[in-house]
């Protein structure tokens, strides 16, 4: 095993001198995928492809030679599979743990469909007590989405306190961050790592799946179908939007490079941010107003303090400098140049979209200190009509 020292660093610097920029590498790999060759690179001009000078005349190969390869299902028991380390599982790019993945987000779909109407019916039980049958029946949407909050609170919950079992005990979550890259990329991928992957991917894909399906309708006009904004959209649809495709996309290529223990951390910092976001949800959707400041107070300690604390300055900063020591366990700094930038890009463009919805929630406790109204910006930014009527 290497050792992890500063040494590490130092080399990691003198190395990056020889070489391109990591975003042209990586761009150059584009390239060689999208037209199937490399022999594009002849056509250059002023000697850009040309040895050893040339920006585009570093080659950046497959990743995954340098990858310990994963165990495929050969007709075993499948209990005896599903608890082996290191199997095809633990890969959501290969295209039988796709089947499988698209399987899992078809049960999601089936157990929301059973959930979602008991939920609904404990929002109306809970709104009718509160406000009235006349409030409930003005009110359909406020019940509907309770009722997936609902859910989201189960799940977020559950989640949560699996990974915290689970990996409280791994030492590469006790030990320090830099422990996250130790022995990269042959750290084993052990099934409860697998099912935890398996298990967040199917609900952040069906998440993007509902957004679209929340936000979009198909209205006719002229006898035309087109594409509009449901009534349901909404308010921070745009960040939601990049924050789940973002999000998908770091699910899957941190299960395709193998960093399966930085993606959980990034997983629990959300998960764990989550939950009381869904209590503060569903306390303002039946209008309690004082369980939605206290949920609300929470929410906001709990948010600054993973989302804004630990992410941006104990896991990124890892991710910026203790990452290098992947050379040491002998990946070619080709790759690690090339390979980063896109993780990075992601973290970054996630880390912003976190500090503006930190700010939409500043706006809401100015609005819930000053005018005592409970107005969610993230479900509507410019005054829904419950909000204009003050119920």
């Amino acid at each position: 095993m290497a050792n992890i020292t500063t040494s590490t660093i130092e080399n990691y610097k003198e190395l990056e001198k020889i070489l391109p920029s990591g975003p042209i590498l990586y761009l150059s790999k584009i390239f060689d995928v999208i037209f199937l060759s490399t022999k594009w690179r002849n056509y250059l001009p002023f000697g850009l492809s040309s040895a050893p000078h040339g920006i585009f005349s570093f080659y950046v190969g497959d990743l995954t030679d340098y990858f310990p390869k994963l165990k495929v299902y050969n007709g075993e028991d499948v209990c005896d599979f599903l608890k082996t380390d290191s199997t095809i599982l633990g890969d959501l790019t290969n295209p039988m743990t796709l089947l499988v993945l698209s399987m899992l987000v078809l049960c999601l779909c089936a157990v929301k469909a059973v959930l979602l109407p008991q939920f609904q019916n404990l929002g109306k039980k809970i709104a009718t007590q509160s406000h009235g049958k006349e409030w409930v029946k003005q009110n359909e949407i406020r019940i509907q989405k309770f009722g997936e909050y609902c859910f989201r609170l189960l799940y977020h919950a559950s989640i949560g306190v699996y990974g915290l079992y689970y990996f409280s005990s791994k030492e590469w979550w006790k030990n320090g961050t830099i422990y996250l890259w130790n022995d990269w990329p042959r750290q084993p991928i052990e099934p409860g790592m697998t099912f935890y992957y398996l298990i967040q991917a199917a609900y952040n894909v069906d998440a993007l799946i509902y957004l679209a399906r929340l936000s979009y309708c198909l209205k006719w006009k002229d006898g035309v179908p087109r594409l509009a904004w449901s009534e349901t959209v909404r308010g921070d649809f745009r960040e939601m939007a990049i924050h789940h495709i973002i999000t998908n996309a770091l699910v899957f290529s941190s299960s395709y490079l193998r960093l399966t223990r930085a993606g959980s951390v990034v997983f629990m910092i959300h998960d764990i941010s989550d939950v009381p976001i869904d209590m503060s949800k569903l306390a303002n959707f039946v209008k309690w107003k004082t369980t939605t400041a206290v949920c609300f107070a929470l929410m906001v300690i709990t948010w600054f303090i993973t989302r804004l604390g630990i992410l941006p300055f104990i896991l990124f900063p890892s991710i910026l400098y203790e990452t290098p020591i992947m050379i040491d366990y002998g990946l070619n700094p080709i790759f690690y140049y090339a390979y980063r930038w896109p993780l990075f890009i992601m973290v970054a463009f996630m880390i912003l979209l976190h500090c503006c919805w930190f700010k939409m929630m500043l706006k809401m406790g100015y609005v819930l200190v000053w005018t005592g109204e409970t107005h969610d910006l993230s479900e509507h930014k410019s005054g829904e009509e419950y909000y204009k009527k003050k119920d």
